[in-house]
């Protein structure tokens, strides 16, 4: 695995330095499901609540779940490259998707996968990467018709190959997507270290728009690193900026939205030398919730963090808490995806409980006050019971429409 940010509503969210250090260990994809109320693992799921995808190694970056819950999930594979996978709500594979419940890409696009999602008729969305002879040539929206067959009607005036559109022409990685019940895309693309882009494409498959943004300086080393698309239509990025704060922006018509923070991007600092965000979610209110971290630049006691603005871009509260050891330059990150569901946040991530053990960490906090609900919390549980295997993190979070539970995508690794 090329160790890059990665995110998916999708997708998930940044990634681990635990997997380039244990890039010869075997890694399986794990798909999750708990319950909302009291975290128990939902044995509605696979009997276990938990499908731990043996037969291909690889690890699973991005889940969406569709009206009828059933569950889709990208997975890059060891060696390199993608499938995209449906289960059917109580976990066996959906035999009407693709292949046996897999399908994937042409050879042209068959790199990594970003992340995934669903519109409200089924169809669903892949953010992959182009290739020609190893080098990268952008990131491309692919949609498939809910049989798991490409969609070739998902086309622009540019397309060369239908069902694949290039949002962002440019040789860089894709890191983010969001897809909108009408089947609206958005797509982050990191352009480090020179900011990042941003793309929509409508329906259709036509681009709208697909632009370079940064949050302070165009020189300076910023990332894009999550996306999502609010009620009206408006793209929220979040990131870090050029001196190492979480940075929001919101864009309308691909331009900043003026009625967001005055058209500014919102840079916050919780006082350290760098502090990554990693991924964004709406909640009820139409508050923007994003959820990073302290990277490994400094060493310090690893942090989650989250920021809460409200929809004009004001400042309504944050969180910093403490949830691993203390890590220098030399260790791995953590990071931290985040789902809102009526009056609670839902976030999933990876934890460092020592230098070399890194493991998935679930837990919900109360909306009003940002505080933790008791009992409701996981660590490790993603690779408990799988004989030598220590070490886990979950990559992307999203909530069931029918079971209105949390599912988490992941990858479980021994080593």
């Amino acid at each position: 695995m090329n160790f890059r940010v990665l995110n998916a509503n999708v997708f998930v969210t940044a990634t681990l330095l635990l997997i380039a250090e244990f890039a010869q260990a075997q890694e399986y994809g794990v798909v999750t499901r708990f319950n909302r109320t009291n975290g128990s693992p939902d044995t509605s799921l696979n009997g276990t609540g938990r499908i731990v995808q043996t037969t291909a190694q690889g690890y699973d970056t991005s889940v969406a779940v569709d009206a009828n819950g059933k569950i889709i999930v990208g997975e890059n594979l060891i060696g390199g490259g993608l499938l995209i996978g449906r289960y059917n709500s109580n976990g066996t594979p959906d035999s009407t998707f693709g292949y046996g419940g897999v399908t994937s890409v042409d050879s042209a696009h068959n790199s990594e996968v970003h992340g995934v999602g669903v519109d409200s008729s089924g169809r669903v969305y892949a953010l992959v990467d182009g290739t020609n002879g190893g080098t990268l040539t952008g990131a491309y929206v692919v949609r498939f018709a809910t049989n798991g067959a490409v969609d070739t009607t998902y086309k622009n005036a540019s397309s060369t190959t239908p069902g694949y559109v290039l949002a962002v022409n440019a040789s860089l990685l894709g890191t983010d997507l969001d897809v909108a019940p009408d089947g609206s895309a958005a797509v982050v693309v990191d352009a480090y270290p020179h900011g990042f882009d941003v793309a929509k494409v409508d329906p259709t498959g036509f681009v709208q728009y697909s632009k370079g943004f940064f949050f302070e300086s165009s020189s300076g080393s910023e990332h894009g690193n999550g996306v999502k698309i609010d009620a009206s239509g408006n793209v929220v990025v979040v990131g870090e900026s050029a001196t190492g704060k979480m940075g929001v922006m919101r864009y309308a018509g691909g331009n900043p939205d003026p009625s967001f923070n005055s058209g500014r991007p919102v840079l916050q600092s919780f006082g350290y030398s760098e502090q990554r965000a990693v991924d964004v979610t709406v909640d009820g209110l139409g508050q923007i919730v994003t959820v990073g971290y302290t990277p490994t630049n400094q060493t310090v006691q690893v942090h989650f963090l989250l920021l809460r603005l409200n929809s004009s871009g004001a400042f309504d509260a944050q969180g910093d808490f403490t949830r691993g050891s203390t890590i220098s330059a030399t260790s791995g990150w953590t990071q931290w995806s985040i789902a809102s569901y009526g009056s609670y946040y839902y976030v999933g991530g990876a934890m460092l409980v020592s230098s070399s053990v890194v493991q998935d960490s679930l837990f919900k906090l109360n909306r009003s006050d940002l505080s933790f609900v008791s009992g409701f919390a996981h660590t490790g549980w993603m690779d408990d019971g799988i004989p030598g295997y220590n070490n886990s993190a979950f990559w992307n979070v999203t909530i069931d429409p029918v079971t209105t539970n949390p599912v988490l995508v992941g990858v479980a690794l021994n080593r």
